[in-house]
């Protein structure tokens, strides 16, 4: 890892950045920064750099001569170069894109938030979302992957907002990140959680991986179903990079492919005595049916819940019923139902 400068200006909402690194942005002279890099690079054989900054991209032009430095110095894609803290899509234009992919990133990390324009401003977000697909645009003809961070769990959200999320990112061109909010000191954000009254008691819930905040509008099994359909998505996206399943397709039109696989596989054979698919994959040993994938995704469609493997004492693998939020599967259902989902990769 390196930092190449420190602070960030915008001052969002739910980020501590400001109360650590400072509100103005200060940064090291590209050819310093350099210098380490060819040092680690030398000593150690080291040739992936995980760029930490709060805001990497924020002096446009002194990223690109960083980049041009880069490949002038290693050549171009020799690196495996990564920032895994976001950049800010704000601060992206296709030259720059285009020169971050020449000097070995592969993949940009972009902080989206959310779908819904009036929470961006709550959060005080900069740019707009015409601003977001035309950095998507221009990252795809540079070549570039993108993840897309949207934030779930802050209070003012709710479900059906962050799942609309979802359902955006879905039909666009990304992998989708969920960051789950937690509540730092400091913050506008800490502050309304603090006065409205929603901060678990002890500061060890207050971790990203406790789903630490819950309001009105959504409880912790809503934010847990939530994630759980990005990984779905994502999984999906993939498969569909893999041709595996067909880049655009539908849920409506997946359900469709699973059902005729089940069929050929022979797995709905006990449809006509009424039990579910869980019920059915449930009660087979691992040994008489292998769990597919297929097997997984068929019941969370056709029953509006999540399902997991399990081996028993006796090591034989069965699908289980996860508790899930039913409001939010059905919600995510009825409204993605028709809408073309869209890998990750370039076509």
């Amino acid at each position: 890892m390196v930092i190449t400068s420190r602070g960030c200006p915008h001052r969002c909402a739910y980020c501590s950045s400001h109360l650590v690194m400072g509100n103005s942005f200060r940064a090291r002279s590209p050819g310093a920064v350099l210098r380490e890099m060819i040092e680690c690079h030398g000593i150690y054989g080291i040739e992936c750099f995980d760029i930490e900054d709060d805001n990497f991209t924020f002096d446009q032009q002194r990223t690109k001569q960083f980049m041009e430095m880069i490949i002038q110095t290693f050549g171009e894609e020799k690196l495996d170069l990564r920032a895994m803290n976001g950049v800010s899509f704000a601060s992206l234009n296709e030259e720059l894109l285009r020169l971050m992919k020449r000097a070995g990133f592969q993949t940009v990390n972009l902080s989206y938030v959310s779908t819904d324009p009036l929470t961006r401003v709550r959060m005080r977000r900069p740019a707009s979302i015409i601003g977001f697909d035309h950095v998507l645009m221009a990252a795809e003809q540079a070549g570039l992957s993108v993840v897309a961070y949207g934030i779930i769990g802050m209070p003012g959200q709710t479900v059906e907002e962050m799942t609309d999320t979802l359902i955006d990112l879905m039909e666009r061109r990304v992998l989708i990140g969920p960051s789950v909010y937690y509540p730092t000191p400091g913050t506008p954000l800490f502050d309304r959680c603090r006065k409205e009254q929603v901060l678990p008691p002890s500061l060890l819930q207050w971790r990203s991986s406790a789903f630490p905040i819950e309001t009105k509008d959504f409880n912790r099994l809503d934010l847990v179903t939530i994630f759980r359909l990005t990984r779905v998505i994502n999984f999906v996206k993939r498969k569909m990079d893999r041709n595996e399943l067909e880049n655009g397709m539908t849920w409506r039109e997946i359900l469709q492919e699973l059902k005729a696989k089940a069929k050929v596989e022979g797995e709905a054979r006990n449809e006509d005595k009424g039990e579910s698919q869980a019920d059915v994959l449930g009660s087979m040993p691992h040994e008489k049916s292998v769990i597919t994938w297929r097997k997984l995704l068929l019941p969370l469609v056709e029953e509006r819940c999540f399902f997991s493997v399990r081996q028993d004492r006796k090591g034989t693998a069965r699908i289980m019923r996860e508790k899930s939020s039913g409001r939010v599967v059905e919600y995510f259902l009825e409204k993605a139902w028709e809408r073309p989902i869209l890998g990750s990769q370039q076509g």
